[in-house]
């Protein structure tokens, strides 16, 4: 497969969930840590998924949403995320800025490898 996605997050348990279904995948896989700098690698490295934990303190999932879809070359740029199933108002705040698909993190998890499998097979 060989495609690129973008994991914004600073949780390492579920860095490591991601990195195995990506190398199980053959998916390309880079891990961001916080949302400096992230709009010039994107532009950059042209990924095919962007992954973002919603519900992270130390990284602005906002600004990182708004980078993505107000800029011509990265609006197209699949965009998912997750966050705790019992921020209810967030997950709809985060699917209204254009966040493409907002799931809990409960959900994400169980079904990381058939999402990403999902998702990439169609792009």
């Amino acid at each position: 497969m060989n495609k690129n996605v973008f994991v914004i997050l600073d949780d390492l348990l579920f860095e490591s969930r991601i990195r195995q279904a990506a190398k199980e995948l053959d998916i390309n896989m880079s891990i961001i840590k916080s949302a400096k700098g992230f709009k010039y690698k994107a532009l950059e490295h042209k990924p095919d998924l962007i992954i973002i934990d919603l519900g992270s303190k130390k990284i602005d999932a906002e600004k990182v949403i708004k980078e993505i879809k107000t800029d011509q070359e990265l609006s197209n740029i699949f965009c998912m995320g997750y966050i705790s199933h019992v921020e209810k108002e967030k997950m709809k705040k985060f699917q209204e800025m254009g966040c493409d698909q907002v799931l809990p993190r409960s959900k994400f998890s169980n079904q990381l490898y058939n999402l990403l499998k999902e998702h990439i097979k169609n792009r």
